[in-house]
């Protein structure tokens, strides 16, 4: 693949992201790369670019997976004497003025199953990592 496949596919991410809601996760700002010789930032290579938009809905997705809300709840009991919490409060970290974005109590039942979804964005990340991509020179992966 060349840059414009890259640019092409970053730019599909980006729409999916929209679609779901998620406009502010694939903001080019969010991605940005300093450069300290010319004191400039920048968006890094489309290679890795689209790297770090797949990362970033990796977590998002499993943030929101049940999967990840039953293992912090099974750890949590592991370490409580007695009963443990039945939910989890997820608070987004971004605030707005005096308040918090959204605070919600999520029971692991109501949190849809994303183990597919995790596996192929997973499965995709792995390729792209060991793809060198056209901003990354072929020789520096060999041994």
């Amino acid at each position: 693949m060349d840059e414009d496949d890259y640019r092409g596919l970053i730019e599909l991410v980006k729409e999916q992201m929209a679609s779901h809601g998620l406009s502010e996760l694939g903001a080019d700002e969010n991605y940005l790369v300093f450069s300290s010789e010319d004191d400039e930032s920048r968006l890094p290579a489309p290679h890795q670019h689209l790297l770090a938009l797949l990362e970033a809905f990796r977590v998002h997705v499993k943030l929101t997976h049940r999967g990840t809300v039953e293992e912090s709840l099974a750890r949590i009991h592991e370490a409580c004497s007695g009963e443990g919490p039945s939910a989890a409060e997820i608070i987004l970290s971004r605030e707005i003025g005096e308040g918090r974005d959204s605070v919600r109590v999520f029971l692991p039942e109501e949190l849809p199953d994303r183990s597919e979804v995790l596996f192929q964005i997973e499965f995709l990340i792995q390729r792209l990592r060991d793809e060198p991509g056209p901003d990354v020179p072929t020789s520096r992966f060999r041994r």
